[in-house]
């Protein structure tokens, strides 16, 4: 939203399609209809918008290594569904792969048509809601006067079954404000991962008619809590503190401008809607407009008084522009920026009150409390069928168990936190004290503050001193010499991350990472004595990235981004607490980080023999290149398993696969939880992926 000077135009990848004037709402606090809609065209034409696609094509030859964010706003959009879906289709063949669409709607006239095409083209669907029930949504109103809650619960079901993405758009109001939680069950009830929570901006309000800063970040902080253990990232403009807890580099963080197009096509940024760039037709030379350099020069004056702010680099004006859109004028500001700067005091203090516990708490390991405290089983552990019983297998220590498949279950039963007496109704257990503090004394099941695996890093170090980096989701251990070289390394590995857990789901515990100091360190953490020369990373016990430091000078090229984004899919995979095959796994990894790889596997085919998953698996001890050892670029197994997954989610979506990988467990492998949600066996659905692949 907000200018960055001497920005060029070629940076601007946010574009805001104003598709429609038209609403069928009218709440009481929508800013786009507080004043009587301009003499633009009620629905904007396909022609406009196609005019602005051709220019970012043009534009990806040359930044190919960019993503464009297009958004559709209105009004309701909706209602211009036809040249929505046209331009779905249409930027999807001419900028493969490269836009991330995102449709802003208030939820009333979803059709199951529209859904199914929203997931196809891969669209981010943003549905306006404030709670759960009709209290919570007071200001949202048809224009009748009538509730709209049922309308839009009807439509959120209606997505869900599409599999399509969702995120709810909530504005934070008097009647919501003490219920953020049940808004948060709600989401977390139809699998809605993200919530954008916003204050409403109303011209001529002051701090004095809103709420108490210092008690309203009281509540966000209690509903951050909140929605972590319900697994939604809850985020909004008072959120914008976020990389003051990345590692600290010379970089600012940039806001890239969102170039607003309206239904006649005519061109502005959103702080200045007065200030008309041109229209669509001039897209390529409005930087050189009067126009522009004017808001260029205004963004400028509106953040000079923001230099001694403790956001100041961070925000770098976006709260004032935001508001300077909402209202057309600056006045009140100041209440979004106290918000921000209270929550990040007391997110601040929060982080330093888990560290200093982190310090000072010693918890034994058995006490009488243990049938009380949450518990989660180790992600090593590895069963072999013994006749009627099992050997259980803690794969970092060696520790062994014979154990009954009842007692199997019963560990299974902690696949995440859970406390023993919470489970004890389903299992009958004699001397459960007593075996569930074995458990817990061999590295079988966890209290959630151990962490066995920076436990192997700090006892596998002692060889090689290490400084070691704290961040939001990273733990790093570097070489004494590298500082800004970690930094610059962890702050990329962090965005990335950010990325990939709206995809999966946070973590529960942070990142390791272990930069070492030169090849000879990095080949000690591989499985065989030897280590392909072109591997710089790998994930190790898997939730360990480990890295040659001296290898990553560049790291914002795409390969970087990529490469990194694949090892971060590992352990993002490893809190669902399962065990995959190795080719599933890869595949999953290579369908977060990459293309689709169809025409480079049909011509490693000419090649290189396709082998069945189940040969795959068979024959797989470590990773893939036990069969194929080329480079990933030129790995048929990376490529095979990465073309199924990708079948897989064409036909039920991404959310179908983590579903069956979250009702994996010991005994049940992905087969069977496979079979059990979506009614299909896997053979087959390989035959039909093997038979598309063909034809």
């Amino acid at each position: 939203m907000n200018l960055i000077p001497n920005q060029i135009f070629n940076e601007l990848h946010n574009v805001r399609f104003h598709v429609s004037n038209v609403c069928n709402h009218k709440c009481k606090y929508c800013h786009v209809f507080k004043e009587p809609v301009s003499d633009n065209a009620r629905l904007m034409k396909f022609d406009v918008i196609k005019s602005t696609l051709d220019f970012y094509a043009k534009l990806n030859e040359t930044h190919s290594n960019h993503n464009f964010k297009f958004s559709f706003y209105g009004g309701e959009p909706l209602f211009n569904w036809k040249v929505i879906k046209k331009t779905l289709s249409y930027g999807n063949r001419i900028i493969p792969g490269r836009i991330e669409w995102v449709l802003n709607t208030n939820g009333t006239i979803i059709t199951q048509d529209k859904a199914k095409t929203l997931f196809k083209e891969d669209v981010d669907v943003h549905v306006s809601i404030d709670g759960p029930d009709e209290k919570t949504n007071k200001n949202r109103l048809f224009k009748s006067g009538r509730p709209v809650l049922k309308k839009v619960l009807n439509s959120l079901k209606i997505l869900i079954q599409h599999n399509c993405k969702v995120q709810f758009d909530s504005c934070l109001t008097m009647e919501n404000i003490d219920a953020l939680e049940p808004l948060i069950d709600l989401a977390s009830q139809n699998q809605v991962d993200r919530i954008y929570l916003a204050l409403t901006d109303e011209a001529g309000m002051k701090g004095k008619d809103f709420f108490n800063a210092e008690d309203t970040a009281d509540l966000l902080i209690k509903a951050l809590e909140y929605a972590g253990t319900k697994k939604v990232v809850l985020g909004g403009p008072w959120k914008c503190f976020f990389p003051l807890f990345l590692p600290q580099s010379n970089a600012v963080v940039k806001h890239h401008p969102h170039l607003i197009v309206d239904t006649s096509g005519n061109l502005s940024f959103p702080s200045f809607p007065e200030l008309k760039l041109g229209n669509v037709e001039q897209i390529e030379t409005i930087s050189e407009t009067k126009a522009y350099q004017d808001a260029l020069k205004r963004t400028a004056n509106m953040t000079k008084p923001c230099k001694d702010c403790g956001l100041e680099s961070v925000c770098s004006g976006y709260l004032k522009g935001m508001v300077k859109y909402h209202t057309g004028t600056l006045q009140g500001y100041e209440r979004e920026c106290e918000l921000a700067k209270a929550v990040c005091n007391k997110y601040s203090q929060c982080m330093a009150d888990i560290q200093a516990e982190k310090n000072t708490i010693n918890i034994s390991i058995i006490d009488i409390n243990i049938l009380e405290k949450p518990l989660i089983h180790s992600r090593h552990l590895k069963i072999q069928p013994q006749g009627n019983n099992y050997k259980l297998v803690h794969g970092l220590s060696g520790f062994a168990i014979q154990t009954s498949e009842d007692m199997l279950e019963f560990i299974d039963s902690f696949k995440q936190p859970q406390t023993p007496l919470d489970v004890l109704n389903k299992y009958h257990i004699p001397n459960i004290t007593q075996i569930t503090a074995t458990l817990v004394k061999n590295n079988i099941l966890l209290e959630l503050s151990k962490d066995e695996e920076l436990e192997y890093l700090e006892e596998r170090m002692s060889n090689f001193p290490k400084n070691r980096i704290d961040t939001l989701n990273c733990i790093c251990l570097f070489p004494l010499k590298n500082n800004e070289s970690a930094k610059k390394f962890i702050q990329s590995i962090e965005l990335l991350y950010m990325n990939l857990s709206i995809k999966l789901k946070p973590l529960r515990q942070k990142m390791l990472i272990y930069l070492c100091q030169d090849k000879k360190e990095l080949t000690g953490f591989w499985f065989e004595p030897l280590i392909p020369p072109w591997i710089k990373a790998f994930v190790t016990c898997r939730r360990i990235l480990v890295a040659d430091i001296n290898e990553f000078k560049i790291i914002d090229d795409p390969g970087f981004k990529q490469g990194m984004s694949h090892e971060l899919t590992h352990i993002l995979l490893s809190d669902f607490n399962v065990r995959l095959p190795i080719w599933l796994e890869e595949g999953i990894c290579e369908y977060f980080s990459k293309q689709n790889p169809t025409e480079k596997l049909l011509d490693l085919m000419k090649q290189k023999p396709l082998l069945s998953f189940k040969e795959l698996e068979s024959r797989t001890n470590h990773t893939l290149l036990d069969i194929d050892n080329s480079r990933t670029q030129e790995n048929i197994c990376y490529h095979q398993s990465h073309s199924f997954v990708s079948f897989f989610c064409q036909m039920f979506g991404e959310r179908k696969i983590l579903k069956c990988l979250k009702n994996m467990g010991l005994k049940k492998d992905f087969s069977q939880a496979f079979y059990e949600n979506t009614d299909k066996n896997l053979i087959e659905m390989e035959k039909q992926w093997l038979k598309k692949l063909l034809n």
